[in-house]
């Protein structure tokens, strides 16, 4: 789970999203955009000052816990939106979304293996504003196809069935009833998606026009094949997500930060649209502001007559907004700061590094990088904008994720040589690990002091484990506290949180203090740091700084769990197995230790190859069973973990999942 909470704790308690995309189905194919459909569709509202919780890949035990949570976040708030990629089935006039490990072999599992939209139009439904529920699921589907009729009279339909909404509620189809919808080229945007992340950001766009813009641009998009449709209504108080018009106050807007004036506020919506009519808007409004001249350049760049407008404009004597005429010398220059410096971009959303300062977004934290989308975008924006520094980096960033470390490594080079400090940090990082380059660890430092002499959090915090480990230099406790300190400070570094948390724990370079390393531990939870929330959930486990609460301890576990941390994953298989207070539950402790050795965490796997005689037989059994249905064991479910149940064990910690 990913909970982006930038935004004022007003708006963050006022306008919440639910954003989930599904794609590695268990029992169909994969579906090609829903999981960058969704990131997109989350970065878009929680620029929109929406506190924002993205789920991706959700089996049906997760999405329903993931609607019971936004269901709880709803009813204290003034809108709700729940967005599903992914797909759905209609049978009977009954739509339900399919969770990942749906199986659907017949039209009898429907009830009990997906999810029913009316339960998701109840997540929503205590918003006291708007409700909104927006469903690109209208695929054409592999269940319905496969699928045994268990009743002959049962209907099962293409695409989704009309539905009532109750009041003050809309509910979103990609197609109208009965229709499918495309999932879009693979690595780009369903169209349907792809025209809600156009127009939810155009400045001054109510509501119902929106979703009239999007049947439009689809229908445009796909040559009349596949029409949105919109369900419910609402009242006569019209809604806007970005109002710039002084004059509308009194309707429904997702407000600015707090200390961010109107004009900087219709600037970043102008950035984000990047639309002629969204720079021409800007200057209608602010005609000497202080972003015109830029906006001025994107006009004549975008507008509609002929390619090189800025020349062809000019040429004819064009005059600009405030009446002057347009100086060929001065567009120039400004062509090439915007060529260098382009508006935000779909590079920007999916690849920005948050210890960047060049940075045009939040970014997006490494463990969350989807690289194949990222990767397609970078690639298409750095090579629309060749001379932009920015993009360079992200698409070299995200190579790097994805593993493609010599093309990364050569990015960066370039980028260091221009004192271009997050790439330096970075590169830092290759040599520290030899990625690709022969490990140098003295350079790599070397590198880590260039970011760390300009304020970046990356690099302080590398530089901080370097003196705690001893990496290249002698431990120095004090100096990893500093630097990690010099690293929260810099950007809210949430790795440098939990070292500093580590540190107060066992009184590393400082005095031990648990209220304090409890205090750094909660805050990078509070951001989903899986590290984090495994220690907070130890820390109520064992009572240290807080009032010993197993059942809480189990809730910060999960969270961690989910996020993919092993650790977190073996020390619920212990707490489950051992059930104090808690009671016992060998069904969850079999299921995390699978998890843990799944992950490769290398003490499940030690514990279950060398000590499994610790545990009850019933544990063990419950684990065989586990492993014979992943297919990993072929032997008798006796409790017995002799050779072949730890071939078993073995070959589950080396498969491609862990």
């Amino acid at each position: 789970v990913i909970t982006i909470a930038t935004s004022p704790a007003q708006a963050a308690a006022d306008r919440v999203a639910l954003v989930i995309g599904n794609a590695q189905y268990e029992n169909a194919a994969v579906l090609g955009n829903t999981i960058s459909d969704a990131t997109a569709i989350g970065s878009t509202f929680e620029r929109l000052g929406f506190e924002v919780t993205l789920q991706r890949d959700q089996n049906i035990s997760a999405l329903r816990q993931a609607l019971g949570a936004f269901r709880r976040k709803a009813a204290s708030a003034e809108v709700a939106v729940v967005f599903y990629a992914g797909h759905g089935i209609e049978v009977d006039n009954t739509n339900y979304l399919i969770p990942t490990d749906a199986q659907l072999k017949t039209d009898a599992d429907i009830e009990f293996e997906t999810i029913p939209l009316d339960l998701v139009m109840r997540a929503v439904e205590g918003a006291s504003r708007l409700k909104l529920v927006l469903l690109d699921a209208c695929r054409d589907n592999p269940f319905a196809r496969s699928m045994t009729r268990a009743s002959a009279t049962r209907s099962i339909g293409r695409g989704l069935a009309r539905v009532e909404p109750s009041a003050e509620t809309l509910v979103a189809f990609a197609a109208r009833e009965g229709t499918t919808a495309s999932d879009g080229i693979s690595g780009e945007h369903s169209p349907y998606t792809q025209a809600l992340l156009k127009y939810l950001e155009e400045p001054n766009l109510e509501i119902n026009l929106l979703f009239r813009k999007v049947r439009d641009a689809v229908l445009s998009a796909t040559d009349g094949t596949q029409e949105p449709f919109t369900y419910g209504s609402l009242s006569s108080r019209e809604f806007y997500f970005v109002n710039t018009d002084s004059q509308g106050g009194s309707e429904d807007v997702a407000e600015p930060l707090p200390g961010v004036s109107a004009e900087d506020a219709l600037w970043a919506a102008v950035e984000r649209s990047g639309t002629f009519g969204a720079f021409e808007t800007y200057l209608a409004q602010f005609p000497n502001g202080k972003y015109s001249a830029a906006a001025q350049v994107w006009v004549d760049v975008l507008k509609p007559n002929g390619s090189n407008n800025a020349q062809s404009q000019t040429d004819q004597g064009a005059v600009s907004p405030s009446g002057g005429e347009i100086d060929v010398a001065s567009v120039a220059v400004d062509d090439d700061f915007a060529t260098e410096n382009p508006p935000i971009l779909e590079c920007d959303r999916l690849a920005a590094d948050p210890s960047d300062p060049s940075r045009v977004t939040l970014g997006v934290e490494w463990k969350d990088i989807d690289t194949n989308s990222a990767i397609a975008a970078c690639r298409r924006d750095a090579g629309e904008f060749p001379k932009s520094d920015r993009l360079k980096f992200q698409l070299a960033r995200v190579l790097h994720r994805d593993e493609q470390h010599g093309e990364a490594a050569k990015i960066y080079e370039e980028l260091s040589e221009k004192s271009y400090t997050a790439a330096a940090v970075n590169l830092g990082t290759m040599y520290l690990l030899g990625q690709d380059v022969e490990q140098d660890i003295a350079k790599a430092r070397r590198f880590f002091e260039i970011g760390a002499d300009a304020g970046n959090a990356n690099a302080l915090y590398q530089l901080g484990r370097m003196y705690k480990e001893g990496n290249g230099v002698s431990v120095d406790y004090p100096r990893a506290f500093e630097f990690y300190n010099r690293a929260v400070e810099a950007s809210d570094h949430l790795g440098a949180m939990v070292q500093i948390g580590f540190m107060y724990t066992n009184g590393l370079g400082v005095t031990a203090d648990q209220k304090q390393a409890f205090d750094y531990y909660k805050r990078a939870a509070d951001q989903n740091h899986p590290a984090a929330l495994n220690n907070v959930g130890l820390m109520y486990l064992t009572g240290r700084a807080v009032k010993q609460n197993t059942a809480s301890a189990v809730s910060w576990l999960e969270k961690s769990a989910k996020e993919d941390f092993a650790e977190a994953m073996y020390n619920l298989a212990v707490v489950y197995g051992r059930g104090q207070g808690i009671g016992r539950d060998m069904d969850r402790a079999t299921h995390w230790m699978f998890e843990a050795i799944r992950n490769g965490h290398e003490k499940a796997i030690r514990a279950m190859t060398t000590q499994a005689g610790s545990t009850t037989r019933e544990f063990r059994r419950l684990l065989q069973s586990r492993l014979r249905d992943a297919g990993y064991y072929r032997g008798t479910i006796d409790g017995q973990f002799g050779p072949a149940t730890e071939r078993a064990i073995l070959a589950l910690s080396e498969s491609d999942a862990g």
